[in-house]
């Protein structure tokens, strides 16, 4: 029981602080003969970019002020878009065959 008091405790600080707030993932799909990757960074995402052609090339995104590395490649036309400030992405989700072909960043 004290556990659970704690955990409450702990879960409730972390909804009231945004910079903490608790996040999630799926796991990998697909046939698993991609190449995994990911993307980490510190502080707030405020853009995103993506670069596609008849599939999805690659991702980029900027942490504060800062872009990540890029994950696939830069070949294929530029979509960019920067969050404004209070505006936070909520939910990614795509789709995918042999390649990722769509993705969708939701925000609020």
């Amino acid at each position: 029981m004290l556990f659970l008091a704690i955990f409450a405790v702990i879960a409730a600080s972390a909804i009231a602080d945004p910079e903490t707030q608790s996040y999630s993932y799926s796991p990998p799909a697909g046939s698993g003969s991609g190449s995994p990757f990911s993307i980490i960074g510190e502080g707030r995402i405020t853009a995103v970019r993506v670069w596609e052609s008849s599939y999805i090339r690659g991702f980029q995104f900027c942490y504060g002020f800062t872009w990540s590395s890029v994950s696939g490649t830069t070949s294929g036309q530029l979509q960019e878009r920067e969050l404004s400030g209070g505006e936070a992405i909520i939910q990614i989700s795509g789709m995918y065959s042999y390649y990722v072909q769509s993705v969708v960043f939701g925000s609020s």
